[in-house]
């Protein structure tokens, strides 16, 4: 498109990059329509200034420019979030949203963009993925902030306060727009060895951006299709691009690897992307995730590298926990320890552990020495009281006691043992508390 736009501007075919331009308004306006059921807010009125110092098809073409920066504006910038808003995301915001408000230990999710089409290639880095997807930081943000930190701890001496404060100000401001603007560290010469000439190249790279930035028609071919091509990859960068997923490739061949047997293959998979450092102990959690269905959510609901790690290193530690046995947890922040466990020659920790039971306790079970209990007692049934000596003696429900009674109806004759006794013991609670009023009233 750029080239056959290029080629009408110079044979003065004002026809041909009309049409041009219609073409990419409609596609443009098409794609914002398309995707307003996952946005959160209505896109902007494009608005271009009319130049009329311009001819007429240059003036178009800047325009175009102009235009497709406006898309780019309010496809990624505006609504960033488009490309990661689910189903059960509600129009008017992520509040709502499970994939949201769930805790998530590895921190703030990676933009998509920078999986984006890279011009260069990059080296491989190792680490955990959030910090391979991690960009640089510039060294002329750097510079900067350290120059005005420095200014900061200074001592001013009398007059030079409010100098001092301009100064800070002003380095604060640079920094702001180089990181609004975007401009690479290349513009300016970070090895500056003076203060002073660097801040004046930071300022004159701003400016001579703020000149250029509507001019790109107008100082050479080369720049004007260079903007287009620039532009228009941007705005391709979406499921239709050819676009690099080393994560998503990595994990289809790890699920490969699943498949056929490959445990090797699986272990340099847990270990590069997934940053688990005893790989062996976590192959069946990782392949298990790794067989999951998130490969049918592939463009469709999982759209951009970080989302699928994230997704796979959750499926991760929940299958690992399932894994887990039982004597290998903590309950009460303390380890589980099985009763066969060895801690001495021929000895297990069954052979040792404490038991609180007497002798006696087996002979005295069915004596009971408590004369109220005896009263209340005195008012039962052999039946009931079998139901309520068993209740009392050990950690079940009246229902199975009432079951080892022999009762044909355990649920109902052990809650009409359970309401008999609570009505008797009332009542000797009162008997007893007026036989002790009754003295007391004869003195």
């Amino acid at each position: 498109m750029a080239m056959l736009c290029y080629s009408n501007l110079e044979d003065d075919d004002r026809v041909g990059v009309s049409a041009l331009h219609a073409a990419l308004e409609s596609w443009v306006l098409r794609l914002l329509v398309d995707t307003q059921d996952r946005a959160t807010r209505p896109p902007a009125r494009f608005a271009s200034p009319i130049e009329d110092c311009l001819p007429e098809d240059k003036a178009l073409a800047l325009r175009t420019i102009r235009f497709l920066r406006y898309a780019q504006e309010q496809l990624m910038d505006r609504n960033a979030h488009l490309r990661y808003l689910c189903p059960d995301c509600p129009r008017d915001g992520q509040a709502r949203c499970p994939a949201v408000n769930r805790p998530s230990p590895r921190g703030k999710a990676v933009h998509e963009a920078v999986y984006a089409v890279r011009i260069e290639p990059v080296p491989v880095q190792r680490g955990t993925w959030l910090a391979q997807a991690r960009p640089a930081a510039s060294r002329v943000l750097e510079r900067l902030r350290r120059m005005a930190t420095q200014l900061t701890e200074r001592v001013p001496s009398a007059g030079e306060e409010a100098a001092r404060r301009a100064v800070v100000r002003h380095l604060y401001e640079m920094a702001r727009m180089w990181r609004a603007q975007g401009l690479p560290d290349h513009a300016a010469n970070v090895e500056q060895e003076q203060d002073g000439a660097f801040a004046q190249e930071v300022m004159g790279a701003l400016l001579q951006r703020g000149e250029d930035r509507d001019t790109d028609a107008r100082h050479s071919p080369v720049n004007f299709v260079a903007a287009v091509l620039h532009t228009l990859a941007q705005q391709l960068s979406g499921p239709e691009a050819f676009t690099t997923r080393e994560a998503v490739l990595a994990a289809l061949v790890a699920r490969n690897a699943c498949i056929e047997g490959d445990t090797a293959a699986v272990d340099e998979f847990a270990r590069a992307w997934l940053n688990l450092g005893r790989p062996q102990a976590w192959r069946a959690a990782v392949e298990m995730a790794l067989l999951g269905d998130w490969v049918e959510a592939l463009g469709r609901h999982l759209s951009g590298d970080a989302e699928i790690m994230e997704l796979l290193h959750r499926h991760t530690e929940r299958e690992h926990r399932c894994l887990q046995p039982l004597w290998e947890r903590k309950s009460g922040g303390r380890t589980v320890r099985l009763l066969e466990d060895p801690v001495a020659s021929g000895v297990s920790l069954r052979d040792v552990v404490t038991d609180d039971r007497r002798p006696e306790d087996g002979l005295l079970h069915g004596e009971v020495e408590d004369s109220r209990i005896l009263a209340v007692f005195a008012d039962l049934a052999p039946a009931e009281r079998a139901v309520a000596m068993t209740y009392g003696t050990q950690r079940m429900t009246w229902a199975q006691a009432a079951a080892l009674g022999g009762a044909d109806d355990p649920d109902a004759f052990g809650n009409r043992v359970r309401r008999k006794l609570r009505r008797l013991g009332l009542r000797h609670r009162a008997a007893a508390g007026l036989s002790a009023s009754v003295p007391a009233a004869g003195r």
